[in-house]
């Protein structure tokens, strides 16, 4: 069960609640995987500035998941990309 509370959100597991910190905003980011870690670093940089600049957020409230998917799992029309 997962429940929000403002910032924070509480997992439950029929345990007692394991209270997990939420930032704002959150990027998340599907891309086929193959890039450099440098790359991506590089990127989150770039992003993170911009969300400072545009929406005056502090650099540590801002998250960023890479999401890397491999060819044969990312499918166009039908098609997956490794066929391509």
């Amino acid at each position: 069960m997962l429940i929000k509370h403002q910032n924070t959100i509480y997992l439950h597991y029929g345990l007692p609640y394991i209270r997990q910190e939420c930032t704002m905003p959150l990027v998340r980011i599907s891309m086929l995987s193959g890039r450099s870690d440098e790359k991506k670093h590089e990127l989150a940089q770039e992003i993170t500035k911009s969300f400072e600049r545009v929406w005056n957020n502090k650099p540590e409230a801002i998250t960023i998941i890479f999401d890397e998917v491999e060819k044969a799992d990312w499918v166009v029309g039908g098609v997956p990309y490794s066929k391509k």
